[in-house]
């Protein structure tokens, strides 16, 4: 089991003197006392968020009594278990900008104008593959060798178009950061170079030639009569796969021969129209869904 501590008494604190380095004092709670060779005694408390290690100054002692210094590492227990970072709520407090990664990089974000999708593919990377990283790095301080590290971790993963994305966020972030004037050069610029080429694999299609061949074979395919239906429509149509998958009879105008794909389900959220010539088929792989 952990030792726990006991709490600090008023003669131990006031009976303690500098030394040639500075020491700590432990308290309570993971609350400590750190003594400077200047004699000046500050309180502080060592914390986690994101799984990054960071330390909170509470006060100097004796402005801030061990009470009070209690008090509010109890306070800050609670902003990390909320998942906030103690750090950035103080200098919000005080009125200071907060110039970390996370808080450039968001700040970056909100002013760029994308489709809703593309937005939220973007931030959802930067959540899950940079912040937790180097976030909470002052973004002055954040160093070439910081982008590397980040980068290689997700190319381990096999994610290396991922890699290649994150490194241009990242370029970007940093520019904001230098027009900003709260850094003075770009470390990311150039780091995706140090990624291993991806090989590029084409997926298989048809030539013109073999295109007879198919449609022969797909009139006296025997799998399910929907899969069949529906590969004659995307014939017809060339939308991608998954926009034929999430298809919706009310987007189908069997007057006119058109699907209008609305824009909530096009990659790029702008709506889409395809005029085709197959009412005959519509009309069957609406009659094979309801048999099954």
């Amino acid at each position: 089991m952990p030792k726990i501590k006991a709490k600090l008494t008023e003669t131990q604190i006031k009976n303690a003197k500098p030394k040639a380095s500075a020491y700590k004092l432990y308290d309570e709670g993971g609350l400590l006392l750190l003594v400077r060779p200047t004699g000046t005694k500050v309180w502080q408390y060592p914390y986690r968020v994101g799984g990054k290690y960071n330390i909170c100054t509470i006060g100097q002692y004796p402005e801030v009594g061990a009470a009070e210094a209690r008090r509010l590492r109890d306070d800050i227990k609670k902003q990390v278990k909320a998942g906030d970072d103690p750090n950035r709520i103080k200098k919000a407090s005080q009125g200071q900008p907060d110039t970390t990664f996370e808080a450039v990089g968001r700040d970056w974000y909100s002013k760029q104008v994308w489709a809703e999708k593309h937005a939220k593919s973007i931030l959802r990377t930067l959540e899950a593959d940079v912040f937790p990283a180097i976030g909470h790095r002052q973004i002055s301080k954040v160093t070439a060798q910081d982008i590397i590290g980040l980068l290689q971790d997700i190319e381990g993963r096999g994610a290396i178009d991922v890699a290649k994305r994150v490194n241009q966020r990242c370029v970007a972030i940093f520019d904001h950061a230098i027009a900003k004037n709260l850094c003075e050069f770009n470390p990311a610029l150039g780091r995706s170079k140090i990624l291993k080429k991806q090989e590029v694999k084409h997926r298989p299609s048809l030539t013109a030639d073999q295109l007879p061949e198919y449609l022969q074979r797909l009139e006296i395919y025997r799998g399910g009569k929907v899969v069949q239906l529906a590969l004659k429509l995307l014939s017809l149509t060339f939308v991608r796969p998954g926009e034929l998958r999430g298809a919706r009879w009310t987007e189908f105008d069997e007057e006119k021969s058109e699907w209008r794909i609305p824009a909530d389900r096009m990659k790029m959220d702008r709506p889409h129209s395809r005029a085709y010539q197959g009412r005959n088929e519509l009309y069957e792989a609406k009659t094979a869904q309801a048999a099954n």
